[in-house]
């Protein structure tokens, strides 16, 4: 399904409504509703930092792995690509600051939001803004090459990480992210 606000496309695609239901039916924690609203906030904070940029938003796309927000005509300077992919883990982080007293759930899950969209794999907001912040100051194949390296560098301990989950517990929530961040990868290539 896709419609417009003003001139954004908006997409919400089956399978995220899919994925979302799954996740509120299976959520036994009562956390879910918390990941949907901080997750919602993240993304409005680089929408938000995009409007204050003058950046054009030409899509918001809703996926079973997340929200996708792609530039419209024009461009941004390699600096204000990197705010604009910092803006929702700086939010988050602050957020969950800002709730810790009140509600350490909520508190917990935007932390995790803002720490995790930090690792530095170009599907990831951190992995965006080390690649914007490398073009600034390199050929943009100097740094696509050492965004690799970087990348490769942080999947190694997420791997580790996951086939422990996997082992000791059968979890296989990080095991599933691993492969989407694997893909981001490669599809970056």
């Amino acid at each position: 399904m896709s419609f417009y606000i003003r001139k954004t496309r908006v997409v919400i695609t089956f399978s995220f409504l899919l994925v979302t239901a799954a996740l509120l039916c299976m959520d036994k924690a009562g956390i879910g509703w918390m990941l949907l609203v901080s997750i919602a906030c993240h993304e409005a904070a680089h929408i938000a930092v995009m409007k204050v940029l003058e950046i054009p938003i030409a899509q918001i796309g809703f996926y079973p792995f997340g929200v996708q927000i792609r530039r419209g005509e024009g461009t941004a300077s390699y600096i204000k690509e990197a705010l604009v992919c910092i803006a929702g883990c700086v939010f988050s982080l602050l957020f969950a600051a800002a709730v810790l007293k009140i509600s350490p759930m909520l508190s917990a899950v935007n932390f995790t939001i803002g720490v995790f969209n930090l690792i530095p794999i170009p599907p990831l907001d951190g992995g965006q803004a080390l690649l914007a912040l490398l073009k600034n100051r390199l050929s943009d194949e100097a740094a696509d090459k050492i965004s690799l390296i970087i990348s490769a560098a942080a999947i190694i301990p997420l791997s580790c990480a996951a086939v422990m989950l996997l082992k000791n517990g059968g979890n296989f929530s990080l095991l599933i992210t691993l492969i989407f961040l694997v893909g981001g990868v490669i599809s970056k290539r």
